[in-house]
């Protein structure tokens, strides 16, 4: 895990400037190299682009992007997360989706807080639906 890596509880922005407010949040805390993260219905319907545009505006843009999470958080997903994170060093995970998505990415932040790669180096950890799908 990079040592750059800003990690902060979870935060739910909804309303009329929730992406500018995401956008100042991303600045205040030096974000320079976020990843999206997006279920395939969300990016269908172009919420995602909102997003981009918004974050660009503000000379944000998403160093990696994950947008093939079907209805249900699975390890594939999660693993996907954690190998673009680090290839494309990004510093923060932001999610524009539905459950699945959110889910994905809070799995895949644990992997990147504890340098794990695979889903099922949590067999019998209470992740076990991750590590047998």
């Amino acid at each position: 895990m990079p040592n750059s890596l800003y990690v902060n509880n979870i935060r739910f922005l909804i309303g009329n400037l929730a992406v500018e407010n995401l956008a100042e949040d991303l600045i205040e805390h030096g974000v320079l190299n976020p990843m999206l993260v997006s279920d395939e219905l969300t990016y269908r319907l172009s919420f995602t682009d909102t997003v981009q545009r918004a974050l660009r505006r503000r000379g944000i843009k998403f160093g990696a992007m994950y947008r093939k999470i079907g209805y249900v958080a699975d390890s594939l997903s999660c693993e996907s997360i954690v190998k673009k994170f680090n290839e494309s060093s990004c510093d923060a995970i932001i999610v524009v989706g539905k459950k699945a998505a959110v889910d994905s990415a809070k799995v895949a932040r644990v992997m990147l807080e504890e340098d794990v790669g695979y889903v099922r180096h949590y067999s019998n950890t209470g992740f076990e639906h991750f590590a047998s799908s």
